[in-house]
C-alpha cells in the first residue's frame, strides 16, 4: 500500500516494481509474487469483460425483439462501437490508463448509449407506417428528436466536467465525457445513414455471413443425413 503523490499513476508504479524485482539478484530461498489488490483486481477485471459480452448480448437480444429484426439492433449498436473507440481516444489524450473505473462505467454506458438511437429509428418507423419514405422518415424523426437528445447529453457532460479535478473520479469523468459526446454525434450523423442503407446492410450480410455458412452447413446436413439413413 502506498499513499501516491497527486497526478502519479499507480500502473506506473507497479511497472516499475515490477522491472526492479525481475532484475534484482534474490538470494537463494527469497522471490516475490504479486499479491493484495493487484491479484484480485485481476480477477475482478476478468469478471468485468464477461459482463460486457454478456450486457452486449442481452442488449442486442431485446433490441431484436422490438424491432423484429437483426440489421436495426447492429445499426444501433454501432454507437457502442464508434462511442467505446472515441472514449478510448479521450482516455489516452487525457492521459488516464484503463482502470476499474473506466470497465465499470462502460458496462453501465452501454445501456445508456443506446437509448438516442432507439428513439431515432423507432421514430422513423413509426414515420414509415404514416406513409413517408425511408429518406424523409430518418430526417424527420431526426428534426424532431434532436433537442432533447443534445439537451440531455450536454447536461450530463457539463455535470461531469465536475469531477476532472478529483483524481480518484477523474477516469469516471472522462470516460462519461468523451463517450457520451462522440457517441451522440455517431447517432446524429452516421445512425441515420445505416438507416437509410438498411437494405445493403442486409444483402452484405447475407452474401458475406450467410450464404458461406449455408454453403459450409450442406455437406454436414447432407453426410448426417447419408448416414442416419
Amino acid at each position: 500500500g502506498a499513499n501516491l503523490l497527486q497526478g502519479v499513476k499507480a500502473e506506473g508504479i507497479n511497472e516499475a516494481l515490477y522491472a526492479y524485482g525481475d532484475a534484482y539478484d534474490f538470494p537463494e530461498g527469497v522471490s516475490y509474487s504479486e499479491g493484495w489488490e493487484q491479484v484480485e483486481n485481476a480477477d475482478l477485471i476478468a469478471s468485468l469483460l464477461a459482463s460486457v459480452v454478456f450486457a452486449f448480448i442481452m442488449i442486442f437480444g431485446i433490441l431484436v425483439l422490438q424491432f423484429n429484426s437483426y440489421t436495426q439492433p447492429l445499426i444501433i449498436s454501432y454507437s457502442l462501437l464508434m462511442g467505446f473507440i472515441w472514449a478510448t481516444y479521450g482516455m489516452l489524450f487525457t492521459g488516464n490508463p484503463y482502470s476499474m473505473m473506466f470497465l465499470i462505467w462502460f458496462v453501465a454506458l452501454m445501456g445508456i448509449i443506446v437509448n438516442n438511437a432507439i428513439i431515432l429509428i423507432d421514430t422513423a418507423n413509426e414515420n414509415m407506417a404514416h406513409w413517408y419514405n425511408r429518406d424523409d422518415a430518418i430526417r424527420e424523426s431526426v428534426k424532431s428528436r434532436l433537442k432533447p437528445i443534445l439537451s440531455t447529453t450536454l447536461t450530463t457532460v457539463i455535470g461531469m466536467a465536475t469531477l476532472l479535478s478529483n483524481g480518484m473520479f477523474a477516469t469516471l469523468g472522462y470516460t462519461i465525457m468523451f463517450w457520451l459526446s462522440f457517441g451522440t454525434i455517431v447517432t446524429l450523423y452516421v445512425v441515420p445513414v445505416l438507416y437509410q442503407w438498411e437494405q445493403k446492410i442486409r444483402i452484405i450480410i447475407r452474401r458475406v455471413i450467410l450464404k458461406p455458412l449455408l454453403i459450409f452447413v450442406a455437406p454436414l446436413d447432407r453426410k448426417s443425413t447419408r448416414l442416419n439413413s
